[in-house]
């Protein structure tokens, strides 16, 4: 809105008024009246006669601002004097050069606001009515600066719409964090930005945080890596698995990927990665990236031209398959300089010649054994089933889908069983394996009666009916797991290196876009490792090393939000052991299920006394069913043990039972122990607990499982303590 500043030469005084038009003609007329008021008033006010006259008091009274009706002579004015006016506008109403600039901007507001404050303090010395209009902008990337200049007197300054700091968080530094964390690049970086009317960073500027980013996350997870490493060594010495000179052994995790899915036929990737990870720890020990490309060595060998000085990430001129194993060996032969550890076993799939050249190169390599994963085992058999099952219309009717699938479930069921066992044995892991095949289409004559309902019988099945060639080809299928029975009763399997793998996709947009012309490859695979090494805290882990300081909260909450999402989720997820369910009341009314009468008190008495006298045993089956529930919650002879007796952890609610009972009953019988962070965090915790105490009071805390009362009569109750004081 404009204002008018009239000003008298010989007074000096001024009369600001304002107005809501702002046409000049009509601002003119409206200026000559109040010009001559505005003088008149100050003649009267500064007249150095101390008392007015009659004329002049009328003369006031009459021009007060305070009247609503006053009256003004125009003809008089011409004996005023002459006034100087001039018609300026208010600051920020009119700035010409603010059009220059458009859209949106990333801002630090605290900063910001700060910034804008101080504008605020500049004092015109040429003109009062002098201020700090918009000159420019000067763009960063995302971060800007903004220019102000007086057009009075000249003064300018500028404001930043970020902290200049480079020790504080920089928007481009974070913009290109958060473009590789989520697997994406510049490309999408750059919609993004446009869609939000925000300009974009160039991609120069781009790579150049990249880099950055790059250096911090690799230093980052060198340290990690250092830390896991003390950590195994730790473990190694604690369970006195030593070599000569002092050096630990421990077992690790292998695996490999690619930049892009092979599909099982396009291994012709350009870029690899490998790492060895720590069984115990289930923490990084070595990571390693191969790249046969380098897009400044393609260009000028292209052009024909010379290649110009730079830094080469090509650091592979093998085959795209060779490149795991060659990643691997390099860690198997630097596990002594960086962690004082031998590997002794490693545990791997079979797609790759990792263990050949194991033996080949490292110079322990005498030592080391592989183990075989049961996970990559079992798929194999399936796989070729299916492939054997597509030769032919009558493999097709013998080797159906379901029939595929219900073999390999069975293989690893009884890997899983076998593993599980006190004293696992070999020669009754193989037997089993080699009766899958019987026991899947009907002969049970060799099934045990462990695993079988159906011992000893034998029906007419479709496998006698194939053919030799195809019944000794499906026997040589399965009996490749079963020549393998050595490796498989450990259960061990790759499942944390495929974990890896996952998080290395996820970086690399699923390995739909290949980012390994340069270093990018290289930076995001650190960043997968980081990302395994921490969980969801990877961001805050990082942040801390790359800043010195904890970020903000808002990144906080994001972790404390997904750290709660994955526990629950773990907690959905099927559970190790089988539970009985609780039997559905949707049939209520009808079925073996349905609503029944209580049973008379005389039979209810007769069964209790039956069950107490089932429950009651004996000193030595006291100690036999003590000694094979060790391991408790871990254990399903446990839970199986304590089904049918009273714990403490039940006893206070059934001695302050209501007369309605149900759900007592209900909960002891169906429910689970609850997947809780205090019971989570108590099982996590309780060896710690135990081995505090121990090196306190001075005395050792053995194990045990499940202590049965040997009373008469009193069978019913049990006891699960934490340990037992030796």
């Amino acid at each position: 809105m404009p204002r008018i500043f009239v000003k008298n030469s010989r007074r000096g005084l001024h009369l600001k008024r304002e107005h809501k038009n702002t046409e000049d003609e009509q601002v003119q007329k409206k200026i000559s009246c109040a010009a001559r008021l505005a003088a008149n008033i100050s003649s009267q006010v500064h007249s150095k006669d101390e008392n007015l006259t009659s004329s002049d008091n009328n003369v006031a009274e009459n021009c007060t601002p305070l009247r609503r009706s006053w009256s003004f002579d125009s003809e008089s004015s011409e004996s005023l004097p002459e006034l100087e006016i001039e018609v300026v506008r208010l600051p920020g109403q009119f700035d010409p050069k603010i059009r220059n600039i458009s859209g949106r901007r990333i801002i630090d507001i605290s900063h910001f606001i700060t910034e804008v404050r101080r504008l605020e303090n500049h004092v015109c010395n040429v003109k009062p009515t002098g201020y700090l209009s918009f000159d420019r902008e000067q763009k960063i990337g995302l971060h800007s600066k903004l220019f102000f200049k007086c057009a009075a007197c000249g003064h300018s300054t500028s404001i930043t719409t970020n902290k200049p700091d480079k020790s504080e968080p920089n928007a481009n530094f974070l913009a290109s964090w958060g473009a590789l964390a989520s697997g994406k690049g510049h490309f999408f970086l750059e919609e993004y930005l446009s869609l939000l009317d925000i300009p974009p960073l160039t991609k120069p500027t781009f790579l150049k945080y990249q880099q950055e980013l790059g250096d911090s996350w690799n230093e980052c997870l060198i340290d990690s890596i250092q830390a896991a490493g003390a950590e195994e060594y730790k473990f190694a010495v604690e369970s006195n698995n030593m070599a000569e000179r002092n050096i630990g052994q421990c077992t690790v995790v292998v695996d490999g990927g690619w930049s892009h899915r092979s599909y099982g036929h396009r291994y012709t990737s350009k870029s690899g990665v490998a790492c060895i990870i720590g069984k115990h720890t289930k923490q990084l020990l070595f990571i390693g990236v191969r790249n046969k490309y380098c897009s400044v060595c393609a260009i000028s060998e292209r052009k024909g031209e010379e290649v110009r000085r730079h830094k080469c990430f090509k650091n592979w001129s093998g085959s795209s398959p060779a490149m795991e194993a060659d990643i691997i060996v390099e860690g198997f032969i630097h596990s002594q300089s960086m962690h004082n550890l031998q590997y002794t076993a490693f545990i791997a799939d079979g797609d790759s010649s990792v263990h050949s050249k194991i033996l080949e190169h490292v110079p322990y390599s005498r030592k080391i054994k592989k183990i075989e994963c049961a996970n990559h085992l079992t798929k194999n058999v399936t796989k070729h089933l299916h492939e054997l099952a597509k030769e032919s219309s009558a493999n097709r009717k013998m080797l159906s889908s379901n029939r595929i699938n219900y073999i390999g479930k069975s293989c690893r069921k009884l890997i899983s069983i076998h593993a599980r066992k006190s004293t696992p044995c070999v020669a009754n892991l193989k037997h089993d394996l080699q009766n899958v095949v019987s026991h899947v289409f009907g002969n049970h004559r060799n099934c045990r009666a462990k695993n079988c309902l159906k011992v000893g019988q034998c029906n007419e099945n479709d496998f006698q009916e194939a053919s030799t060639e195809t019944q000794l080809r499906i026997m040589r299928i399965v009996g490749n797991l079963t020549s393998k029975a050595d490796s498989l009763i450990t259960d061990s399997t790759s499942n944390s290196a495929e974990q890896f793998m996952r998080q290395v996709a996820k970086f690399n947009s699923a390995k739909q876009t290949f980012y390994g012309r340069r270093n990018s490859f290289n930076i995001r695979c650190h960043g997968a490792g980081l990302a395994y090494q921490f969980g969801p805290r990877w961001m805050i882990e990082a942040f801390k090393h790359k800043f010195k300081k904890s970020p903000s909260n808002i990144l906080k909450r994001l972790v404390r939000e997904r750290t709660n999402n994955n526990f629950l989720g773990r907690s959905r997820r099927k559970r190790l052991f089988n539970v009985e369910a609780k039997i559905s009341d949707k049939n209520c009314d009808y079925g073996a299920s349905c609503n029944k009468p209580d049973l008379p008190d005389e039979e209810i008495q007769n069964l209790i006394k039956e069950q107490i006298k089932i429950l009651n045993i004996t000193c030595e089956e006291q100690m036999e069913i003590e000694k094979s529930t060790r391991g408790q919650s871990d254990n399903p002879k446990w839970f199986e043990a304590r089904k049918s007796r009273l714990t403490a952890s039940k006893f206070r609610e059934i001695c302050k039972r209501r007369i309605n009972h149900g759900k007592l009953v209900e909960s002891m019988l169906y429910k689970t122990l609850p997947r809780m962070k205090q019971i989570e965090y108590g099982k996590m915790n309780e060896s710690v607990a135990i081995e505090a105490y121990s090196s306190k009071v001075g005395k050792y805390v053995s194990p045990c499982g499940l202590f049965v009362c040997t009373d008469q009569g009193y069978g019913f109750l049990g006891a699960s303590p934490d340990g037992l004081i030796v």
